[in-house]
């Protein structure tokens, strides 16, 4: 016959224990994958100025945008690495050792009107707002702040960029 314990709250122990360590992984992996407009755009002007990373632009845009963000920023496909102009104009402009800021100002929930015209593009959501932000280039012996506005979607607790953006340093090209 199985072995009985001698001590009964040994199984409770045992079992509080798991199900404890379950629920600090599941607020760690949730915290995680939580993301706010700021860290959005923080992580796509990272991308654009500082490490001139193609993947990481892009994972901050809605995926129905993608392709044609990409087809914009290498001239389709003509200048593949032409993305990297932008690092290299910041870099003339505030030297190596700059970094970059993102304070949103001002965010509001878009209209129903709006709302119907982002979901006819951009397929399902749980939230959108219109996003108003300054970007502050910090470099050795220059700053300078640049304010922008831009729509963005929710989807899965993740916030991307929809709409056409202003790059305030660099040639804007338009991904349409």
């Amino acid at each position: 016959m199985g072995k009985v314990s001698k001590n009964p709250y040994k199984n409770i122990v045992i079992i509080i224990t798991v199900v404890l360590i379950i629920i600090v992984s599941l607020i760690i992996v949730f915290t995680r994958s939580i993301n706010t407009p700021e860290d959005t755009l923080s992580e796509f002007y990272n991308a654009v100025y500082v490490s001139s990373n193609l993947e990481d632009m892009e994972s901050c845009l809605v995926e129905s945008y993608r392709y044609y963000f990409e087809q914009a920023v290498t001239m389709a496909g003509m200048e593949p690495l032409y993305y990297q102009t932008y690092r290299d104009e910041s870099v003339k402009l505030y030297n190596k050792n700059f970094h970059i800021t993102i304070k949103v100002t001002d965010q509001e929930y878009v209209n129903e009107a709006q709302l119907s015209k982002l979901r006819q593009k951009y397929g399902q959501f749980s939230a959108a707002q219109n996003v108003t932000y300054d970007i502050t280039f910090l470099g050795e012996k220059k700053e300078e702040t640049f304010s922008n506005t831009i729509d963005m979607v929710q989807i899965r607790g993740k916030w991307y960029m929809v709409t056409h953006l202003t790059l305030p340093i660099g040639k804007n090209i338009y991904a349409y």
